[in-house]
């Protein structure tokens, strides 16, 4: 963010750190695209949870291994499984929303 524009909207993230919730085991993400982008390397390596991340070895779009966004580069103990073959990242949205387009 510009610093005329902190400067003029000073916000305060302190509510925003601490957002653990004990309900939830685990992390399962399909596709990730870019987001370490969203949430920062450092907030990424805090992530304790164990975390599963699936994404098909023909994604354009969250290419696996090859994206420097990859999230699994950035958290601790996350598996990575990667779906052989000309598997695009539109595999992953549900079917129903397939057929309206």
């Amino acid at each position: 963010m510009p610093a005329y524009l902190r400067q003029q909207l000073p916000l305060d993230a302190g509510p925003a750190l601490d957002v653990a919730d004990k309900r939830v085991k685990a992390v399962f993400a399909m596709a990730p695209g870019i987001v370490q982008a969203s949430h920062g390397r450092a907030g990424l390596r805090q992530l304790g949870l164990p975390t599963y991340i699936t994404v098909g070895a023909g994604d354009t779009q969250a290419r696996p291994r090859t994206t420097p966004s990859s999230p699994r580069e950035y958290i601790p103990h996350a598996e990575l499984d990667v779906i052989p073959g000309r598997v695009d990242h539109d595999i992953f949205v549900n079917e129903s929303m397939r057929t309206q387009e």
